[in-house]
């Protein structure tokens, strides 16, 4: 009887070690915070609909999944007090992507001024991640504000993703209006809409810089930028399956290559309708804009009815070398493609591609070399 009774302790206690729990907010804590301070590893967050005006500090535990009940109805407001979510424990890396946020909107947070006016230093308005990796689905992430990252900021983050996430009318002082990646690796973006944020600086819709991101299924509209890149400003990265449009900068109304990163691949990508002009300065690539050094593939890529005051299609800027291959280029203003007069030559291969007037609507300003290789029209 003894020993019976002894191996039933030991094995109850062996199959209840490591469960999880579930604390429902608001019935076991009023607050959303409450429940993150008296949650452990592998616990699960299950949030009701209503508002919740807080500003979320994440605890320093690992795994924690915190489910609103939908992003429709389940609002966190974090009242211009500060960011609405902020995981940041300095450089020990606990937090990593078994971490999730879903189901939310996120608003009205802000990491950029306080009510005197005075700029603070910490970035995200919405999420502002630093030494952390979070997994961010089924969100609304609008109306926020940051110095860098008006709605997410990632900084020394691997391998964080967001899925199905709009990210709308957010601002950044500096850089990056929707998201801001800075050192961050493997950042993967799938069936985002990033749409009508802003930046003072770079990177109206995403800044990215020296970092790879990976893109699918994303709809980049209508943000701008005070200097380069209305959608999106940064080096290499694989994007696909994607829509920028409509975006306005200085440097690259739809994007702003910057170079000094690996090279960016493009893949059955429509860049349509922006736009880098102005009546007073010389704005450059209304569609891209290819920076120094810059390596860029396109595939299956459609670029039309972009404008600029040089560039309209392309602005390849010193030392630009990238290869077009099955694409179309068609109806973008003054020129489809256009290479800077000065400093390092450009190289662009065209193949297989509709390019509209052909090999003569490539201005080289007599700064670098066209390869028209098989099977293009014009």
């Amino acid at each position: 009887m003894i020993s019976v009774y002894k191996i039933f302790t030991f094995t109850f206690f062996t199959i209840t070690f490591g469960f999880s729990a579930t604390i429902n907010v608001p019935a076991d804590y009023v607050t959303i915070q409450g429940g993150l301070d008296a949650a452990s590893e592998g616990d699960t967050i299950q949030v009701e609909p209503g508002m919740y005006v807080e500003n979320i500090f994440w605890p320093e535990i690992n795994g924690i999944k915190l489910f609103g009940s939908g992003k429709e109805t389940c609002v966190i407001d974090g009242d211009l007090l500060g960011s609405v979510i902020q995981i940041d424990h300095g450089t020990s890396f606990i937090v990593d992507s078994s971490t999730v946020i879903s189901g939310f909107t996120l608003q009205n947070g802000n990491a950029y001024e306080n009510d005197s006016g005075t700029q603070y230093i910490s970035s995200g308005g919405g999420i502002n991640l630093f030494a952390s990796s979070i997994i961010m689905e089924d969100l609304i992430i609008i109306n926020n504000s940051g110095s860098d990252g008006g709605g997410i900021s990632l900084r020394f983050s691997y391998g964080s993703k967001c899925k199905n996430v709009i990210i709308k009318n957010n601002y950044a002082g500096n850089d990056g209006g929707g998201i801001y990646n800075s050192s961050s690796t493997d950042l993967l973006l799938e069936n985002v809409t990033i749409s009508e944020n802003s930046a003072e600086d770079n990177g109206g819709g995403i800044w990215n810089i020296n970092q790879d991101i990976i893109g699918d299924s994303l709809i980049i509209t209508d943000n701008t930028s005070g200097s380069g890149g209305g959608g999106i400003y940064g080096s290499g990265g694989n994007i696909e399956n994607s829509i920028i449009s409509g975006n306005d900068a200085r440097y690259g109304g739809g994007i702003r290559y910057s170079g000094g990163g690996g090279p960016l691949n493009l893949n059955n990508v429509l860049i349509s309708n922006n736009s880098a002009y102005s009546d007073d300065y010389i704005y450059e690539g209304g569609g891209i804009y290819i920076g120094t050094i810059g390596n860029v593939n396109f595939t299956n890529v459609t670029i039309t009815n972009n404008i600029a005051n040089d560039g309209g299609g392309i602005f390849s800027a010193s030392g630009a070398n990238y290869n077009i291959l099955n694409s179309i280029l068609v109806e973008n203003s003054p020129q489809e493609i256009y290479f800077y007069d000065y400093l390092d030559p450009c190289t662009v291969t065209v193949a297989f591609t509709d390019l509209y007037g052909g090999v003569d609507s490539i201005e080289t300003n007599d700064n670098g070399t066209v390869y028209w290789n098989e099977g293009n029209i014009d």
